[in-house]
């Protein structure tokens, strides 16, 4: 099979590289919420050492941890504290359940693979990367856009939680229950399968 030519390769890959550019910037987004929940949680009025510290962690796992540690002792001392507390843990379990799959999408080799059906951009799996296996399961695109969805919903529940905390006399109102959304694995459906990479002709 010929292999596409340039412009139709950048067509191909153009609503995969936005998305997840878009899943890049609002995982990015979302931390830098949970900096100013670090802070409040802390309970300082000087927001600069709380903040060189979380800066000066290497992961953002790490990040969430101190986050995390922080919460466990208790510095918050407004009146919707435990509420603020019990709520932030909820949003970090959460975070971290997405995060592997976030990380999937991130760090998994991808490929431009033509065959008889013609061309699709598709994690590459041929030398058994784990992440990329994970993907293959699913349709790949409509589960990118899934997790920068589930990413921002994360960071708009976090900035209500931050600004609960941080800004109790403006009266901002505690988030309600956090629901995420479940993602299931595309049905095959009755259209003609896609012949195993092994059996298809590289691009």
């Amino acid at each position: 099979m010929k292999p596409p030519n340039r412009r139709t390769k950048a067509k191909i890959l153009r609503p995969y590289a936005m998305e997840m550019a878009g899943i890049i910037i609002a995982w990015n987004s979302l931390h830098e919420t949970l900096a100013r929940l670090f802070c409040a949680a802390l309970g300082t009025d000087n927001p600069s050492v709380p903040l060189a510290v979380w800066h000066s962690l290497k992961s953002d796992r790490t990040q969430r941890d101190a986050l995390r540690a922080a919460l466990n002792q208790g510095f918050l001392t407004t009146k919707n504290c435990l509420a603020v507390r019990e709520k932030t843990k909820l949003l970090l379990n959460e975070i971290h359940k997405l995060a592997d799959r976030r990380n999937d999408a991130i760090h998994s080799p991808f490929v431009l693979r033509t065959d008889q059906y013609g061309t699709v951009f598709t994690p590459d799996d041929t030398f058994a990367n784990p992440r990329a296996q994970k993907l293959s399961a699913n349709e790949l695109l409509s589960e990118l856009v899934w997790y920068r969805e589930q990413i921002e919903h994360l960071d708009n529940f976090a900035f209500d939680l931050y600004w609960a905390s941080a800004f109790p006399r403006l009266g901002w109102p505690l988030p309600d229950k956090l629901h995420m959304t479940t993602r299931k694995p595309k049905s095959s459906g009755s259209s003609p399968q896609r012949p195993n990479k092994s059996d298809s002709v590289s691009a």
